[in-house]
């Protein structure tokens, strides 16, 4: 028998606001979602790691996030495993695997972050030099039902619009080996994969995904 593959979830929702006005530019064509494949590594002027980071997980895994809202650090399908996710080490690997998923908004100039009170949920505040400003939530699910305490093996991405109209753009670029492999990449109109053997990462969305190069 083969070996079985292990499947890592990330849901990117998107609330609006005010409407479904506010949704339709968080992709800036309209009510949709657009995701970069992320190839090609840190350019020079780009910010180099810090260790200002928050923490989610729900005992199954945990990610690390830095003040712009980035996963730098993620390792699945356990704490122990592979960092599919893996930003935190500073540089690109030789094949241009980044090891990051970003969620940004055009023009930032300032950052906060901070978890929901007595919780594990964490918040990003990111604005942007026209005065937009845009929230991102993160967490890892952790819930009971019929006695059992359930901990998928599922990260929430969380992005809404507060103020204005922000631009978001997604670039996520997991690798394996610690980026030594690039994972085949399977697209729907929902939802990306990222598939190696043994593992695979899905992105799934709320919106339709459109694809930048």
């Amino acid at each position: 028998m083969g070996r079985a593959r292990a499947v890592a979830e990330i849901v990117a929702v998107t609330a609006g606001g005010g409407g479904q006005d506010d949704v339709g530019h968080l992709g800036g064509r309209g009510p949709e979602l657009r995701v970069e494949d992320h190839r090609r590594g840190l350019a020079p002027g780009e910010p180099q790691p810090s260790l200002e980071l928050g923490l989610i997980g729900n005992c199954t895994f945990n990610a690390l996030i830095d003040r712009a809202g980035t996963v730098v650090w993620c390792c699945m399908p356990r704490p122990d495993g592979d960092p599919v996710l893996h930003a935190l080490l500073g540089k690109a690997a030789s094949n241009g695997v980044t090891g990051r998923f970003a969620i940004e908004i055009d023009d930032p100039v300032e950052s906060r972050q901070r978890y929901v009170p007595n919780t594990a949920i964490l918040e990003t505040t990111l604005i942007d030099r026209a005065g937009n400003v845009a929230q991102i939530t993160d967490f890892a699910p952790r819930f009971s039902d019929r006695g059992r305490t359930f901990q998928p093996l599922l990260m929430v991405r969380r992005i809404r619009p507060v103020q204005g109209h922000p631009t978001f753009r997604l670039r996520l670029d997991p690798g394996f080996d610690y980026g030594a492999r690039r994972p085949e990449i399977t697209r729907g109109s929902h939802h990306v994969r990222y598939v190696h053997a043994g593992q695979s990462v899905r992105l799934t969305a709320a919106l339709p995904i459109i694809h930048a190069p």
